[in-house]
């Protein structure tokens, strides 16, 4: 190994020798570097040697640099040979340096653009599913959706499908039967209007033929029938006012009774309302109520109960 840089001599003519030995060393490491270029990175742990391995020619060629730089501040003279030196030793294993630098940025380069095309791969193929579960009228959808297998994703659409064929069936049973509900109403309402219009029909050709009668009696001139209408239509007459009196009667009955039991209602109400009032006036009497301002009656906030407070006695700041 390398000593510190402040202890190296290999700047100087007389450390020729320490600088074979580096040298050697340096070639080395070389050797092994050569062989970890050839080596595939294929996962974290292939990376992390190649990684080991540019570190440590990075570590050298900071040590050797830095040998470098504390010889040349002893003397500037030594200077040039320094750098000549610094060069020389670098190049045994610059290339190295760069071509496992180059390697690892490679891979990196190769695992981003991976990880880029899978999340974009991710997006397309969430668009898609969010296309799919939206003709089930799905809009909901849970996070682990996009890193479901086909089969996984495929038996969610299944339960969406069915889902929504149920419901679709429901929707299409409840809109069938509004529709017969609505069809069913149109036809009674249809029966009631034939069967109320048969009814005025009938009734017009009953009034027709009572107007047609009548008129027929009044053109009548003959005395004797002219005395015998008159007297069926007062026989008619006496019976419509007999019914018409009759009503009157059961009318103006209902309105003595019904002004009676108001009457007894108001006359009750009054008594409640005076037992009340002779309960209270009672009471009051009882607590020993004076109308002289000391005592104070007042109703609770539902207003079923009275509080009566009395006045102590007042204090004057």
């Amino acid at each position: 190994m390398i000593q510190d840089a402040s202890n190296i001599q290999i700047y100087d003519a007389s450390g020729s020798v320490m600088k074979a030995d580096i040298m050697l060393s340096l070639s080395l490491l070389a050797k092994e570097a050569d062989e970890v270029i050839l080596l595939n990175i294929t996962d974290r742990k292939s990376r992390l040697v190649v990684h080991d391995k540019h570190i440590e020619l990075r570590d050298k060629h900071i040590e050797i640099t830095k040998g470098r730089k504390a010889f040349t501040e002893e003397a500037d003279q030594r200077k040039k040979i320094a750098l000549a030196t610094e060069k020389e030793l670098i190049g045994v294993i610059s290339t190295q340096e760069e071509a496992l630098k180059a390697k690892k940025e490679a891979y990196d380069a190769e695992q981003e653009l991976i990880k880029q095309k899978e999340l974009n791969r991710k997006a397309v193929l969430l668009g898609e599913r969010m296309d799919i579960l939206q003709k089930f009228a799905v809009y909901f959808y849970p996070p682990e959706m996009i890193d479901m297998t086909e089969e996984e994703f495929l038996s969610m659409v299944a339960i969406a499908r069915s889902n929504f064929l149920v419901k679709e069936q429901l929707r299409i049973e409840e809109e069938k039967a509004a529709e017969d509900a609505r069809v069913k109403k149109e036809q009674e309402d249809a029966i009631k209007k034939e069967e109320m219009d048969k009814r005025q029909t009938e009734l017009d050709a009953r009034q027709k033929i009572i107007d047609d009668q009548e008129c027929a009696i009044r053109d009548q001139q003959d005395v004797i029938d002219q005395e015998n209408k008159r007297i069926a239509y007062q026989k008619e007459l006496d019976a419509v006012r007999e019914v018409a009196s009759a009503k009157a009667r059961i009318e103006e009955a209902n309105r003595i009774q019904r002004e009676a039991d108001e009457k007894k209602q108001l006359e009750k109400t009054e008594q409640e309302l005076m037992e009340k009032k002779r309960k209270y006036k009672t009471w009051l009497e009882s607590s020993g109520y004076i109308d002289d301002g000391s005592f104070k009656p007042l109703k609770t906030d539902d207003g079923k109960k009275v509080i009566l407070w009395k006045k102590v006695s007042e204090f004057i700041i």
